[in-house]
């Protein structure tokens, strides 16, 4: 509205002021009273800030899609993290299989639950609990995990359960 307004008062101070000839202004009148009234708006402070609005406005936007982009790498990087399953080998001298731990994924205190499984071949969360000096319910939870994961495997027995590396 307000660059509406603008154009006519310019339109009119052009068309008041102008002594050009009568040939050359009907050739080329509307072609110069927009490239004047162009120039004019150009200058004018609210056309300027409007113009780096809209530049800062677009610099944001490919700011924000790139950290978008930079987020769902990271997203997927983290999923295959999380899907990693450890890796089996069988030694030659042993009959239980070493299992390979991703270190990123299991706190030591984990690694070393997976140790005594190896070592004992079958555990129950009672026996984790007092080995390791922490309640029957977080040995539990630590046990689960590690199934959840795919390191181990539950077997029931009456009210028991017993967790073995998975082969």
């Amino acid at each position: 509205m307000v660059i509406k307004k603008t154009l006519r008062k310019l339109l009119r101070r052009k068309r008041r002021t102008k002594t050009v000839e009568k040939e050359e202004v009907d050739k080329h009148k509307v072609l110069r009273s927009w490239e004047d009234i162009y120039g004019e708006l150009s200058e004018h402070p609210l056309t300027q800030s409007k113009i780096i609005n809209e530049q800062l406005l677009h610099s944001t936007n490919d700011a924000l899609n790139e950290i978008n982009n930079k987020l769902d790498g990271l997203d997927e990087r983290v999923g295959a993290l999380e899907r990693k399953r450890p890796a089996v080998r069988r030694n030659k001298d042993e009959k239980l299989p070493s299992v390979v731990i991703p270190r990123a994924n299991l706190s030591n205190q984990e690694e070393q639950i997976v140790q005594l499984i190896e070592s004992q071949n079958e555990v129950d969360a009672k026996t984790v609990a007092q080995k390791f000096n922490i309640s029957r319910s977080n040995s539990s939870l630590k046990l689960n995990k590690l199934h959840n994961w795919g390191f181990l495997t539950k077997r029931l027995d009456e009210k028991s359960v017993f967790f073995r590396i998975k082969e």
